[in-house]
């Protein structure tokens, strides 16, 4: 299968084109409305000549469309229309007209003529266009032009009304102007808002990225919903990066046939990369207060990636950066007019593109900037001469060495019984012996499920993930965490007292612990590379989870306060989402060191790994029976995502989902082991649903409208 997805041109009508449903039928209700002039908007490289390209299909039998690129020289003449800004409404109009000309193959008027008396010359013009030979509207669109010629001053939004009201006049022509940028506003004035006759080509809303991501590959290659989820919020929605993860992806992925989440963070580089000169593009055409204030908004730690203009000024002020508040204010709305920030309303912003805001991190130092852009500087500190000949305390010091050694020894004691500790069950064994373990005893659970259930819910697609608990037979269903940030992953402690969780509230992926009932959350990582899937040790003393802090996924394990951070894997592949085994010796895992994800057991300390699945569909996301004897997880083997179990030497597999129809994840062992909660698609949303591994008896306990995921089973 070739790769589906287009990266090297714009789309035509002959290619699968997603997204801008509202916006073709806003353009073909403004035509049928008598509309006649119509701009339409948007970033580069959002799809405006695709969008274009679109319309003869789209539009129908009652018009007739075509479409002149400005960039593209005459073919007569050889000469690209110079389309700076226009000195007099006079200006503008003549171009329109020269665009016109070359639509139809026609001579235009000599520019010295046509500005003597323009509104007289556009009439002419306009009066003498071919009509169409079948008596439909010619509508011709006008691609390429830049936003400031249209609305930023005075003469051409002049010449815009003038157009507008010809064009009503005669009726036979329309004219579609393909802008490129976001409507301006006049100087020293707010953002413009959009009229009637203007559309704005924005980012693609969840639905359509996703069907612009899976539709294409579909039977060849699925996603996982985090996956979606993450090159959403990565591209900011926009169409290009989209493609650009599509197609990248395909060729990383199609012999594999899965993408998760690890698998998009492996190809972040290379779509960077990329992406790096349109990056430098927006940045070099960015003012000096513009690119001060965009390295504040990616150094700010504590504001959810989204500061507000009060937060960067602090910010500066803090830095010692001398920049005045207002010329902050006029940054922010520079950039968020050139569609580099989107403002989310109380004054506070982000970046339009995760992708950006992590160039910017890589590739941008505000000392470095400082320096660059030399309209700012910064403050000098101070320096207190330090006082001389001051008496050396020799006593004070000779304390501090004592009370250093103590530390020391202590330490060192308390290290030795803590290795002692481990070892005394004896040396770590490279093979599994099943034997040992003892079998599930799947009778001795009770029949009605007992304990509860945490997980991650929203209300719709737009909304942020926030943690809910409720009972087992999805009674009580209570809200635990709520805000503009994400909340995902909970798993219980094993005490039932604390849940950890991974949260982006500080900016990027950390793991939190909270109380059960969601009080006192702290960040125990506090890294600026990502961490995830984080799962408690059966002692609840640790906590194993996977980070991104060495360049690719590894495991690592930390005390349950955040210390003593210790990595276990080190391989070049993705290694995720660690689950402990009940007596706490093994530890299962997800890697693709083989060039395939499959599950994984190694020992506690990261010895020993040995590969648990072997089959050519992903395998990924283990987790253990309560009694250590069999391990559930997610595969997908059957050509959709099931949940599978095995005992540890790959006997007595069985498929416990059963539904060809439906992808099945992140299942959870009830802690009498007879139930296991698991998150579907069966009944068209994501629920979560029980299922009895005695009877067989399956239960959706959240059937809600909602999107609910990642469950965990507890006491």
């Amino acid at each position: 299968m070739r790769n589906p997805h287009i990266v090297d041109r714009p789309l035509t009508d002959q290619d699968l084109f997603f997204g801008r449903d509202k916006e073709l039928v806003q353009l073909g209700r403004l035509l049928l409305d008598g509309e006649r002039l119509v701009l339409v908007f948007g970033q580069p490289r959002i799809g405006k000549t695709s969008f274009a390209n679109q319309l003869p299909s789209r539009l129908g039998e009652r018009y007739h469309v075509q479409r002149v690129d400005l960039s593209v020289p005459d073919p007569q003449t050889g000469e690209v229309l110079n389309w700076t800004l226009p000195a007099s409404m006079g200006e503008l109009l003549w171009q329109i007209a020269a665009a016109l000309a070359r639509a139809v193959d026609q001579p235009v008027l000599r520019r010295v003529d046509f500005l003597r008396h323009p509104e007289a010359a556009m009439t002419e013009v306009l009066r003498a266009f071919p009509a169409d030979p079948e008596g439909r509207v010619r509508v011709v669109c006008i691609d390429a032009l830049p936003a400031a010629n249209l609305l930023s001053q005075p003469p051409a939004r002049a010449g815009i009304e003038l157009l507008q009201r010809l064009l009503v006049d005669d009726g036979r022509l329309a004219i579609i102007l393909m802008v490129n940028g976001n409507p301006l506003p006049p100087e020293g004035g707010e953002l413009a808002p959009i009229r009637d006759n203007e559309i704005v080509l924005g980012p693609l809303h969840d639905e359509e990225a996703e069907d612009l991501l899976m539709v294409p590959v579909r039977g060849t290659i699925a996603y996982s919903y985090e996956a979606v989820y993450h090159i959403q919020r990565l591209s900011g929605g926009h169409p290009y990066f989209l493609q650009l993860f599509g197609y990248v992806l395909f060729e990383e992925r199609v012999t594999y046939g899965w993408v998760g989440r690890p698998e998009v963070d492996q190809v972040l580089d290379r779509v960077q990369a990329a992406r790096a000169p349109y990056f430098q593009l927006l940045w070099e055409r960015s003012s000096p207060a513009a690119k001060l204030t965009l390295c504040a908004i990616a150094e700010l730690r504590g504001t959810h990636g989204v500061p507000s203009a009060r937060d960067v000024v602090t910010f500066f002020r803090q830095t010692r950066v001398l920049i005045p508040p207002e010329h902050v204010q006029e940054a922010l709305r520079e950039l968020e007019a050139a569609g580099v920030l989107e403002r989310l309303g109380g004054e506070t912003y982000r970046t339009r593109t995760d992708l950006f805001r992590r160039w910017l991190i890589e590739h941008k130092n505000l000392s470095a900037v400082v320096r660059e852009v030399r309209r700012y500087r910064r403050a000098r500190v101070r320096r207190q001469t330090p006082e001389r000949h001051k008496p050396v305390d020799w006593i004070g010091i000779g304390l501090w060495m004592v009370a250093i050694g103590l530390v020391a020894l202590i330490g060192y004691v308390w290290r030795s019984r803590e290795a002692g500790s481990v070892w005394t069950a004896g040396a770590p064994t490279p093979t599994l012996d099943p034997a040992a373990t003892p079998t599930l005893g799947l009778v001795a659970g009770e029949a009605s499920p007992q304990g509860r259930i945490v997980y991650a819910a929203r209300e719709t697609r737009d909304d942020p993930w926030d943690l809910w608990v409720l009972e087992a037979d999805g009674s009580e269903p209570t809200r635990l965490t709520e805000g503009a940030h994400d909340d995902v992953l909970p798993v219980w402690s094993p005490d039932g007292r604390r849940i950890a969780f991974v949260s982006d509230r500080d900016g990027n992926r950390e793991i939190y612990v909270m109380n059960a009932d969601g009080s006192d959350a702290r960040n125990l990582t506090n890294h600026p590379a990502d961490d995830w899937t984080p799962c408690w040790s059966p002692d609840g003393r640790e906590i194993a989870f996977a980070s991104f802090r060495e360049g690719n996924w590894e495991i690592h394990v930390m005390r349950a306060d955040g210390s003593h951070v210790r990595r276990l894997t080190d391989n070049p592949a993705a290694d995720y989402s660690p689950s402990w085994s009940p007596d706490g010796e093994r530890i299962a895992f997800v890697s693709d060191r083989d060039a395939n994800l499959e599950i994984y057991v190694m020992e506690a300390d990261g010895n020993e790994p040995i590969r648990f699945t072997n089959d050519a569909a992903t395998d990924q996301s283990p987790v253990w029976s309560p009694d250590g004897a069999f391990l559930a997880w997610e595969s997908y083997r059957d050509g959709n995502m099931e949940i599978l179990m095995a005992r540890l030497d790959g006997s007595e597999l069985r498929n416990l989902s059963q539904d060809v129809y439906a992808d099945d994840h992140g299942a959870s062992f009830a802690p009498s082991g007879r139930h296991l909660v698991f998150y579907s698609n069966r009944d068209q949303g994501w629920d979560l649903f029980t299922l009895d591994l005695v009877t067989g008896e399956r239960l959706n306990i959240t059937q809600s409208d909602a999107l609910e995921q990642a469950p965990h089973w507890g006491h």
